[in-house]
């Protein structure tokens, strides 16, 4: 059985998001960006919570975009990289929405861009 890759437990209130790819420091790839969009807006309609934690599983809160994924994709790198920084930007925008505080507990190390570097022009 596959782990899910965005785990969610509720504990008086307060939702409790974790990033569950430690094995990649959480690198965000297409499954991760999904389930965390579709938990951020299942949240914003739970009455119950009344405030979201962000959090990684691990040595890591998130090393930023996947780029094996990016470079498996079907795609080629840039219309992968561009479909996954859509879904990451939804997230962000999900998380804007939120009516309740969302807060991130950085456990480990945060990278914060993605760079594509694999490729010389």
């Amino acid at each position: 059985m596959m782990a899910e890759p965005v785990r969610l437990e509720i504990t008086e209130g307060i939702a409790r998001l974790t990033l569950n790819r430690p094995e990649v420091y959480n690198a965000l790839n297409m499954e991760l960006l999904n389930s965390l969009s579709e938990r951020l807006i299942e949240l914003t309609g739970d009455r119950t919570v009344i405030a979201v934690v962000i959090t990684g599983e691990g040595k890591a809160f998130c090393a930023g975009g996947d780029l094996r994924w990016v470079s498996d994709s079907d795609k080629n790198n840039g219309a992968a990289l561009y479909d996954l920084a859509a879904k990451f930007h939804q997230s962000i925008l999900e998380i804007r929405r939120m009516p309740k505080p969302v807060v991130a507990a950085i456990n480990g190390f945060a990278a914060g861009s993605i760079i594509l570097s694999s490729k010389r022009r």
